[in-house]
């Protein structure tokens, strides 16, 4: 399946992932399978499976990032772009694109993840 993490706290080593069902999954450090790394990102495009933790409860499984941030950043610094992060009044991580002459190319209040995205062409 699916889905975009909700949250995820590096710390703690926990979080929740949205699946395409538009249920949420609970998501342990142990179940991502990213080369090593444990950490996950709030919307990033993630792959996973459903099965029970320990605790009998279903949880996300064997978790493997599809899409992130990163790899976004990457596409667009190759097109000569690069991203601003900020931080919504809400806080949520949003989006600023800039050009190679360090002008604005999106809106101030910045994109989603979603939205960056769309803006840098990947169809998923």
């Amino acid at each position: 399946m699916k889905g975009n993490v909700l949250l995820f706290d590096n710390q703690k080593g926990w979080g929740f992932i949205r699946g395409s069902d538009n249920k949420d999954y609970f998501v342990h450090y142990s179940n991502i399978e990213n080369n090593g790394k444990r950490n996950l990102y709030e919307e990033e495009i993630v792959s996973f499976e459903i099965g029970k933790g320990t605790n009998g409860k279903e949880q996300a499984l064997h978790v493997k990032s599809i899409l992130t941030c990163k790899m976004v950043k990457k596409l667009l610094k190759d097109k000569g772009n690069h991203i601003k992060t900020i931080k919504d009044q809400y806080g949520k991580r949003k989006y600023i694109v800039f050009n190679s002459d360090n002008i604005m190319q999106t809106d101030e209040c910045g994109m989603s993840f979603k939205e960056l995205v769309a803006y840098a062409g990947i169809i998923i």
